[in-house]
């Protein structure tokens, strides 16, 4: 293998089966196949599919690599292969250097023991001399404070990911693997997190990237390898193979903004959501209101919108009974359920007036700045602070520029050298 060459992946192919009583007959047979000799390589039956096929990838010494790509595409497959905790069914990987694994914190531990002899443990095991002090340093980078010294089965998901995160960062790498880890903890510990990954970046360390946090493989990864049903689609320079990958993904979705008329939502998955309540709580019995009505955009079907362009949501209803201090809102979340904006009819109280019959409006949100995504709408029909109506009116989806966005927000702007 080439010096410059740290990891090398030959035809790997991956399979899994689909329900628990064949996946325990699959792993006695390919057991079976191992123990005699036989090939494991066969074709699939009705219920196994290929979640790696034929994959072929070099990653050089030094280099900051994202693995991308939707939901069950392979990812995190391929990152478990090349750590070494699974096994592929045809194919070999080379690694020329010491691997940490951030990918299931706290796999490893010794529940009985405090945080502290599991780090005592696991230096030992890696081989890391406390001569150094690293033990010390990787207490002091978890933040844990006086937990360290108990039985981190009284851990929570937090105090394992400080834990996990601190060991495998301290352990002097030469492949660092991260699988969606950095979602995990508090802001902080987010951000202290990242600031270790690029002085590990820094020194040499190989880094393979896992992420649906597309500001985070712009930020820290050189190249992108793009996975989709188990197969390399492309790989390269990571903004142009994610400007590749966000355009498909909005090929492929449906940009579509659902209708709400007679109470009704078109959309199984915002009903799910809906259901959990993940945009708060919904009125919508309320003999008060009938006949909502709206429109984004002089649409009632599929929407989406160019970044910066003007947004228009015509919105009408009839208010059945008298009502006093009306005010209506238009929210706009993520959706995950993370509220965005409230833009509100309170602000210069332009509804007071209307106590029945039809009420019609138009809102016009000049040169929308959303970063690129899907976002969901929601309005809320008040009587002073009661509801008289709360609930999804649609959603659309801001569609992504040429330019690679961060953040939630995206704002228009011009650079100026100076020379």
């Amino acid at each position: 293998m080439n010096s410059d060459v740290i990891i090398k992946i030959d035809g790997v192919f991956k399979k899994y089966t689909r329900d628990i009583f064949s996946s325990r007959w699959q792993s006695l047979r390919e057991y079976l196949k191992v123990l005699f000799g036989m090939n494991r390589y066969s074709c699939i039956t009705a219920n196994e599919f290929w979640a790696l096929k034929s994959i072929d990838l070099q990653i050089r010494r030094g280099e900051s690599v994202a693995l991308i790509g939707k939901n069950g595409c392979g990812k995190s497959t391929l990152l478990k292969i090349i750590a070494g905790i699974l096994s592929a069914e045809k194919g070999r990987v080379f690694v020329d250097g010491k691997i940490q694994a951030l990918i299931n914190l706290g796999a490893g531990f010794e529940r009985n023991l405090t945080g502290r002899e599991n780090i005592i443990n696991a230096c030992s095991l890696f081989g890391v001399s406390d001569a150094k002090g690293v033990v010390q340093e990787i207490i002091e980078f978890s933040e844990l404070g006086e937990f360290i010294d108990n039985p981190i089965s009284g851990y929570s998901s937090g105090m394992y990911a400080r834990l996990g995160f601190s060991l495998a960062t301290h352990l002097a790498p030469d492949i660092l693997l991260i699988d969606e880890i950095l979602a995990v903890g508090d802001v902080a510990f987010k951000n202290k997190c990242m600031t270790k990954i690029f002085e590990l970046k820094k020194r040499g360390v190989t880094i393979i990237l896992v992420s649906h946090s597309h500001s985070q493989v712009a930020q820290l990864c050189e190249r992108a390898i793009w996975i989709n049903e188990g197969e390399v689609i492309k790989q390269g320079n990571c903004k142009d193979i994610l400007s590749d990958y966000l355009s498909f993904m909005e090929e492929r979705n449906p940009n579509k903004i659902n209708r709400i008329k007679n109470k009704n939502i078109n959309s199984e998955s915002l009903e799910k959501a809906v259901a959990a309540g993940l945009y708060g709580p919904i009125y919508d019995n309320s003999d008060s209101i009938s006949n909502i009505e709206v429109q984004i955009n002089g649409s009632y079907e599929d929407f989406s919108i160019n970044l910066h362009e003007e947004l228009v949501i015509n919105y009408s209803f009839y208010l059945n009974s008298q009502v006093k201090n009306l005010n209506v809102s238009v929210n706009i979340y993520t959706p995950d359920g993370e509220l965005i904006t409230t833009i509100s009819t309170l602000n210069g109280d332009i509804l007071k007036h209307k106590e029945l019959g039809e009420v019609k409006c138009t809102l016009k949100i000049q040169g929308i700045n959303l970063a690129p995504g899907r976002y969901v709408l929601l309005m809320p029909i008040h009587e002073g602070h009661s509801y008289l109506y709360r609930h999804v009116i649609g959603e659309f989806w801001v569609k992504t520029p040429k330019e690679l966005t961060w953040g939630k927000m995206n704002f228009k702007y011009q650079y100026k050298v100076q020379e």
